[in-house]
């Protein structure tokens, strides 16, 4: 489906423009309900959101208030949802794990020789660090796989070249999966940091006799707590687990699934949307 601009379209588009405004129509429309409509984007020089909406047939026509109110919120959570997953997805997607998977060949090579050595507390800070190595190289074939079902859905968009209703809630189900990835590897790191100062200063000192290619893993493995100890690493991932969980209300709010994740973002889209974006519709 093609957007034509028409002089009809042109002319509202230009009767609703303010002092000092552009104008984006959209290229592609929606379809909903049997109808197409349009979407006109208008932006204030300087200003790095938009600071009106109007909606309208292709033949020119504004509708009312209540009907372009769901179209509008469809475009805008269409968008918002394919940016982030062409942009942010596609590299997180591909972030370097290999730290992640040598620290688990070492550790798990090393246990049978040092286990012996091990208190309890040390056997459970193992099997935290393992644990969280496992969660980040499964992570990114996980992202992959979702990261594929938001491109082909994309795609299927291109190819059609306009947005039907529902198309949105797919889109951000990606993001609500890969978002709750991403968190809850961060969150694990930052739980763990105790546990890994105790392994690194446990593999630090020479407690076993290893053969030469044990004791070239047990110095690696030194080596990669070390560089997990960094302080600004650590502060970088503190300061994202906070962002994450005050996001939503301004108050930490640890999340434990999809479910509760997609909630709590709900509720507050809903309120971005009714209370800050829907004063910029134009429509009458």
């Amino acid at each position: 489906m093609k957007v034509v601009n028409t002089p009809q379209v042109q002319a509202q588009i230009e009767r609703n423009k303010r002092f000092l405004e552009r104008t984006e129509l959209y290229n592609y429309p929606a379809y909903v309900d049997g109808e197409y409509y349009y979407h006109v984007a208008y932006w204030k020089w300087g200003k790095k959101d938009a600071v009106g909406y109007l909606v309208l047939r292709p033949d020119g026509e504004v509708v009312r208030r209540h009907e372009a109110e769901p179209v509008v919120k469809l475009f805008l959570v269409h968008a918002h949802a394919g940016r982030k997953i062409k942009n942010n997805l596609a590299i997180d997607k591909d972030k370097p794990i290999e730290m992640y998977e040598q620290k688990y060949e070492y550790l798990r090579a090393l246990l049978p020789s040092y286990q012996d050595k091990m208190d309890t507390v040390l056997r459970q800070d193992a099997e935290k660090l393992i644990d969280v190595c496992k969660t980040m190289m499964e992570s990114r074939d996980q992202l992959r796989v979702i990261y594929d079902r938001g491109m082909d859905l994309l795609n299927q968009f291109f190819a059609r070249n306009y947005v039907i209703a529902g198309e949105e809630t797919a889109l951000r189900d990606v993001l609500f999966e890969s978002d709750y990835i991403l968190y809850d590897r961060i969150r694990k790191q930052v739980l763990i940091k105790d546990s890994v100062d105790r392994l690194y200063q446990f593999f630090q000192a020479d407690r076993v006799e290893l053969d030469r290619v044990q004791e070239q893993k047990r110095k690696k493995l030194s080596d990669l707590l070390s560089a997990y100890k960094d302080k600004t690493l650590r502060n970088i991932a503190n300061e994202s687990v906070k962002s994450f969980e005050t996001h939503t209300t301004g108050k930490h709010e640890s999340f434990h699934s999809v479910e509760q994740l997609r909630e709590a973002h709900e509720k507050l889209n809903m309120t971005i949307l009714e209370n800050g974006l829907m004063d910029k519709l134009r429509n009458p």
